[in-house]
């Protein structure tokens, strides 16, 4: 009787463990199970958080290349190789040039495990330079008493009573509009978001002064590839003419006593520019419009002599893409990209979104002027032609937007979801650039004349890459072409 009740005790002991056991084992199970899922579910937050941030990086990177593209840059920013670093994250940017204008933009954002990519199809379309009326891009400044009004080329030659009605006419700037005393403007005056007009003593604006809305970007300027020639600049008082020609200088220089006459229809590229004291130049435009690029250098001299056989503004474009300063003549001194010191008369379309354009005191424009900086001076006019809106003949372009979406991320950066991008591309941090430094150069092609640091007389042919700059002592000659 005793053993079978021992035998019992030990038997429900026994079924106690076992009972024990198994509740143990749920609830390390359940435990197991609910870390599992928590860490899921951190992973996956993780994730969410890392493609958000992939997904901005990847707009980013569309913003770069779009303002790369207003700036006259190829739209490319960085590469799978050797991306821009941004933050804790990087993106690159491939560019496709398609027909008709289109460049399609593939963006793509890495950030920890987070994948993007982003496209963007934009077009580049030719606009009028007129289109942005009176402008400088910085600022303006204008002297006193000055007037500026509008007209119509195709109805008088010069302003009326009855102005035109002209959309497109306005003072405006990015920045501030400083107006001189007994100053007038029959327009509107537009300053930038954060600008203001500065009326000086008697200073009126017959339109709205209103701040815009957003900046205006200056559209860039395009420079046709042309046959390169060679031009003999004078050294004694010459009477020279380039008539009827579509051609390429490195330089043209016209000294003292020297006149040139360029007659159109002519198109010319040139790198350097310069009518230097008591030197003339005749822009006929009787047989033809005139259309001037210059690249590195405009100089009009205080003194020079500039005359037009016609007031009608539509013939003549001055398009000037200058916007370094150095020392261009051999004084030692550094020289404005643009200089436009004389005093008198300007008909046509004046467009420097690059460089600084100062009108000389008691200057008349008839036709546009648009620069990175406008200063008018005192006693000046300048007369806006309302007919040069309809005007566009490709020699500046806007870039806009048409469609945007999502595309699939590139096969070899979706293969790996590792938690560091830089690893994930073999690449180090501390080397990339920022997306600023990432922009796909303009590649170009360089025919330069040159002394070395030794003096000696050098010629190079080939991409401007490739070309030591570090070496020139003196620029000779010049010649700088699009690939």
């Amino acid at each position: 009787m005793k053993q079978a009740w021992r035998s019992s005790r030990t038997s429900r002991r026994g079924g106690v463990l076992v009972a024990c056991l198994a509740v143990v084992m749920t609830m390390a199970t359940m435990s197991a199970m609910l870390l599992q899922f928590e860490a899921s579910r951190a992973r996956s937050q993780m994730f969410g958080a890392d493609q958000r941030r992939a997904l901005n990086l990847a707009e980013a990177g569309l913003s770069e290349a779009y303002y790369g593209l207003t700036i006259g840059l190829k739209g490319g920013v960085g590469s799978l190789e050797s991306p821009a670093v941004l933050g804790d994250g990087l993106f690159w940017v491939e560019a496709e040039h398609l027909e008709n204008g289109l460049i399609s933009l593939k963006s793509t954002g890495m950030c920890g495990s987070g994948r993007a990519t982003l496209g963007l199809v934009v077009r580049r379309e030719p606009i009028s330079v007129a289109s942005l009326g009176i402008m400088g891009g910085d600022r303006v400044t204008v002297g006193n008493r000055v007037k500026i009004d509008s007209y119509d080329s195709r109805v008088s030659l010069a302003p009326t009573a009855d102005a035109p009605d002209s959309s497109a006419f306005r003072l405006q700037s990015n920045g501030d509009i400083t107006l001189g005393n007994a100053t007038r403007v029959e327009g509107d005056a537009t300053p930038g978001p954060n600008g203001s007009v500065l009326l000086g003593s008697g200073a009126t604006v017959t339109g709205a002064t209103t701040p815009s809305s957003a900046p205006v970007v200056l559209p860039t300027l395009e420079i046709p590839e042309l046959t390169p020639e060679v031009f003999g600049s004078p050294l004694l008082p010459t009477a020279l003419e380039i008539s009827g020609k579509e051609a390429s200088y490195a330089s043209i220089r016209i000294g003292p006593g020297s006149k040139l006459t360029i007659r159109g229809p002519s198109t010319l590229a040139i790198d350097e520019f310069s009518i230097q004291d008591l030197g003339s130049l005749v822009l006929d435009t009787s047989t033809g419009p005139i259309t001037l690029y210059v690249r590195n250098w405009l100089d009009l001299a205080p003194l020079a002599n500039v005359t037009f056989t016609k007031r009608d503004p539509k013939l003549l474009s001055l398009l000037v893409s200058a916007s370094q300063t150095a020392d261009r003549n051999g004084d030692l001194l550094p020289d404005a990209p643009v200089r436009f010191g004389y005093s008198g008369m300007f008909v046509g379309a004046l467009y420097a979104p690059y460089g600084r354009v100062a009108l000389a005191n008691g200057f008349e424009l008839f036709g546009t002027v648009a620069a990175k900086e406008l200063t008018l001076g005192a006693n000046s006019k300048v007369h806006f032609d309302a007919a040069l809106e309809s005007e566009s003949n490709g020699d500046a372009s806007s870039v806009s937007k048409l469609s945007w979406r999502v595309i699939d991320v590139p096969t070899e950066v979706a293969r790996t979801l590792a938690p560091d991008p830089f690893r994930a591309l073999n690449v180090d941090a501390a080397a990339l650039d920022k997306p600023a430094q990432a922009h796909e150069p303009a590649p170009y092609r360089l025919l330069i004349k040159y002394l070395d640091l030794s003096l000696t007389e050098r010629t190079y042919r080939g991409p401007e890459s490739g070309f030591d700059w570090g070496q020139v002592r003196q620029v000779l000659r010049i010649l700088r072409e699009e690939m």
